[in-house]
Formats: C-alpha cells, structure tokens, sequence
C-alpha cells in the first residue's frame, strides 16, 4: 500500500471543505434568485399605483456572486485531492515501484491551492457579512410624469406594504452569510493539515520489495590464517649446524 502522509486527516478536511463549499456556493445561488424575486414581487405591488422602483441590492450582490464563485471552486480543488488520495490509495500493495504517490509529491501544489482559496474566503467573507448585518436596500422611487418620489414616502410605504428595507431581516440572507464562514474554516483546517503532511513527506522514503542490505562477509579463518602466517625462516638453528657438523666428522 502506498504510504501517504496524514491520510485521514487530509481526507476528513478536504471532504468537510468540499461539503461547506458547495453548500455556500448553493445558498450564494439561492440569494442571488430569492433577491431577484423579491425585486419582482416588490415592483409588482407598486404597479397598481403607476409607479415605477428603482431598487439598488448591488453591494451585497457583487461581493455575493464573488463569495458564492469562491465556495465553489473551493469544492473543484477539495474534489481534485480528495480524488488523488484515493486513487493513491487504491494502488496495489504489490507494486514495486519507489515513486512516491502522485498526491505526496503534489503536497506543495495541495497546500498552496488551498492556502489560496482560504485567502479568498477570507477577502469575501468580511465584506459580504458586514454589508448582510448593517446594509439596507437602497429603493426610489418615481410616478409616471418622472417626479421622484421622498425618501420619507418610499419608507411609509414599505411600511404599508410590511418591507423591511434591511438586509439581515432576511431568511436567505442569513443562508448566504453563514455556510461560507465554515467552507473558510474547514479550507484553512484543511491547508495546515497539508503543509504539516509536505513537511512529513520527506520522512516517508519508499523501499522497492527485495531490496536489502548485506553485512560485509567476514573472511574464511583458514584465509585469515593464511594472510597472518608468516614466510619460513630460511636461516637454520645454532643446534642443528653442530649436530651436522659431528655427523660429517664421525663419516
């Protein structure tokens, strides 16, 4: 089995990134088509009295649409990894091969991606919550000669007509708001786990099957004998010099 550093831990953040990611990518959309309706409904009502609305949501749609396009993505990047480790992980534990995964050795590309889009999260999320919490609809009004209608009659009549002008008075607003805070948190979870697993990867080094290390083999003792034996000493014993020299005298 390939060895993938921090395994689970990479596949629980990635797919908690993924699940948040498409959930604020899906109640970006939702906002985007609930605020259009709510347009439509609003003018709607006002048409019996011929008077024609202007209404201006366009600082929160923006940083909306930007936020919602973030969360999605987040969840195509959280996918590509998710897959890699996986398929890395379905490898056989037969293999003989000493390349490390294709997913461990992408680890830099993982944790910078994600890196990349905590950043984005980040960027959009703190605007987007903050126009949410104190930001209104910026409505105008106008009858049919092009007289614009006062401030003051554009409030008493929402009122009349039971609209609230503030953004956060709003079901779907709070959808769009939430979701996307917890995609920014699993997605920075999920790019720590992954620069601590690139700095594990090293530790990681794959051995091929059959590959080992021999000792040194010592030498035969009757070799070892052998290079410590020393020449015969050519030169003969005081001893033996008399005895041969008694046995040619007796001759």
């Amino acid at each position: 089995m390939a060895n993938i550093p921090l395994k689970v831990p990479r596949l629980v953040s990635l797919t908690l990134a993924w699940a948040f990611g498409c959930f604020g990518g899906a109640v970006g959309i939702n906002a985007i088509v609930k605020r259009n309706q709510e347009v439509s409904h609003v003018k709607g009502l006002v048409a019996a009295l011929h008077i024609t609305l202007w209404v201006d949501t366009w600082d929160l749609l923006r940083a909306g649409i930007v936020l919602a396009v973030g969360c999605a993505v987040l969840a195509v990047v959280a996918s590509i990894w998710i897959g890699l480790i996986l398929l890395d992980s379905s490898k056989s534990s037969s293999s003989s091969s000493s390349a490390r995964p294709l997913s461990t050795r992408l680890l830099t590309a993982e944790w910078a991606s994600l890196a990349f889009m905590t950043v984005w999260l980040l960027a959009c999320n703190i605007p987007v919550t903050k126009t949410a919490v104190n930001g209104r609809v910026h409505t105008r009004a106008f009858l049919p000669t092009g007289v614009e209608l006062s401030q003051a009659a554009v409030a008493t009549t929402e009122r009349s007509f039971g609209i609230n002008s503030a953004y956060w008075s709003r079901d779907y607003i709070h959808l769009q708001i939430i979701p996307p805070w917890f995609a920014f948190l699993f997605a920075l979870v999920a790019t720590v786990v992954s620069f601590l697993a690139s700095k594990r990867k090293g530790t990681h080094t794959p051995t091929t099957i059959g590959e080992e290390t021999s000792p040194s083999k010592p030498l035969h003792p009757a070799a070892a004998h052998k290079e410590g034996s020393s020449p015969t000493n050519s030169v003969s014993s005081p001893v033996n010099e008399k005895a041969n020299a008694e046995q040619r005298e007796t001759v």
